[in-house]
């Protein structure tokens, strides 16, 4: 019923709701070239949805190169599928740790949070794999995930994908995704007090030239309590290092893929 721009601010008050496909605010699918804020809104309607609406994403939302986008407290996501959002620039999801401050990325099928928004009763579940993940590319600056929780999806390669990217992750739930993080080339993020809970492969997966600062993440009943090594060719010399993670002291790695030492 309601389709917005993330650079927009309506003002909404007094709104019914009633035989849409979908009771949401779309987020239309652009390229943001200016700081924005995703912020928690309030658009009236039945009983239901008396509380802060959640929002759909309609497509790929992709932060341009020196463009910020900032999620609010609070906010909640519904995936389709796909890849909702690619960052070029900078993306803080700013969560509070209270019942109501968690920023939330969910499946569309995921009626436990923001409610029945496909509109469908109890005829579709969510599931792991549901849609893919949010992708930092090389040219992502400083950014900020925060007590946000991240549910249904890491289909393809991880819920958070880093490509030659190094965001700060930190107080976050992931559950009940297909992968985990994903964390790619020269990426060196921070990791920091996460929980990985029902993975149904690898909780992180990491390239050998990468070097993430892991501490006080928990595993819980993954499919691999272990910790993923990308395969991918090599061009230069390199060490597997021990890693310490989940409180496991030289934590098991896992071969994702096919690692190809190149000649020379």
């Amino acid at each position: 019923p309601l389709a917005t721009s993330v650079v927009s601010n309506p003002q909404y008050s007094g709104n019914t709701f009633n035989q849409n496909t979908y009771h949401a605010v779309g987020i239309i699918p652009e390229t943001l070239s200016q700081n924005a804020t995703l912020e928690r809104i309030f658009v009236g309607g039945p009983p239901q949805f008396t509380d802060y609406f959640p929002y759909i994403h309609l497509g790929a939302l992709t932060i341009g190169s020196g463009a910020k986008l900032t999620t609010e407290a609070g906010v909640i996501v519904k995936v389709l599928s796909g890849t909702p959002l690619v960052v070029n620039g900078g993306l803080d999801m700013l969560g509070q740790n209270n019942p109501t401050g968690f920023v939330i990325y969910t499946s569309i099928h995921d009626d436990s949070k923001g409610g029945d928004s496909n509109v469908n009763g109890s005829s579709t579940s969510p599931a792991a794999g549901n849609w893919n993940g949010i992708q930092f590319n090389t040219t992502a600056t400083a950014s900020l995930i925060e007590w946000s929780h991240f549910r249904f999806g890491g289909s393809g390669n991880g819920i958070i994908r880093m490509a030659s990217a190094s965001p700060t992750v930190r107080n976050c739930e992931f559950e009940i995704n297909t992968w985990g993080l994903w964390i790619q080339n020269v990426s060196n993020p921070v990791v920091q007090d996460n929980l990985f809970r029902l993975t149904t492969y690898l909780p992180v997966t990491a390239s050998i030239n990468a070097n993430p600062t892991y501490s006080g993440n928990v595993y819980d009943n993954n499919g691999y309590d272990a910790l993923g090594l990308i395969g991918e060719p090599i061009g230069q010399n390199v060490t597997i290092s021990k890693r310490n993670l989940a409180g496991y002291t030289n934590i098991t790695r896992i071969l994702v893929g096919t690692l190809t030492v190149n000649f020379g």
